[in-house]
């Protein structure tokens, strides 16, 4: 049983999906198995999961309809079989230690339910995200959003 059920939901995701598997291809963890859940794609994102070479154990479910991303995740879920579960967006490119770092963050921290992941911007140039916030008022918004890539380098 691997440590780690990588689920990633897929749709019409033919530009950017390559690049996502070779950065997972290099992870320094290796304890994972990936669950790709394809959303019927009409592009040739399903010819590339098909034909592409895998280096870590994958399971890949194509719908015959676009179910949406909660589905698709869902989907996943019910067919992993790792301890933990992350989630990963098709569009997006993990640096080599990010799965080892979710799991020492987890590890370091026991009554910590989840975890995310600065996120940046796909040139790597600004911040996409360095978490979800919700204030009281249940205003969401993303935490650091625009801001300079260096910041929030620390858990």
């Amino acid at each position: 049983m691997p440590e780690i059920s990588l689920i990633i939901v897929t749709y019409n995701a033919e530009d950017t999906i390559g690049e996502c598997l070779q950065s997972l291809e290099g992870q320094s963890c290796r304890d994972f198995e990936v669950i790709i859940v394809d959303n019927c794609s009409s592009d040739g994102t399903k010819e590339i999961l098909r034909s592409w070479n895998f280096n870590f154990p994958v399971k890949t479910i194509f719908l015959d309809k676009n179910s949406g991303f909660s589905a698709g995740n869902n989907i996943g879920l019910k067919n992993s079989s790792g301890t933990r579960i992350a989630l990963l967006n098709p569009d997006a490119k993990a640096e080599r230690n990010w799965l080892k770092n979710l799991l020492d963050a987890m590890d370091k921290n026991p009554e910590a339910g989840i975890a995310t992941s600065k996120i940046l911007t796909w040139e790597g140039k600004s911040i996409d995200s360095a978490g979800d916030m919700l204030l009281t008022s249940l205003r969401a918004f993303k935490r650091g959003e625009g801001g300079d890539a260096a910041n929030y380098d620390s858990p």
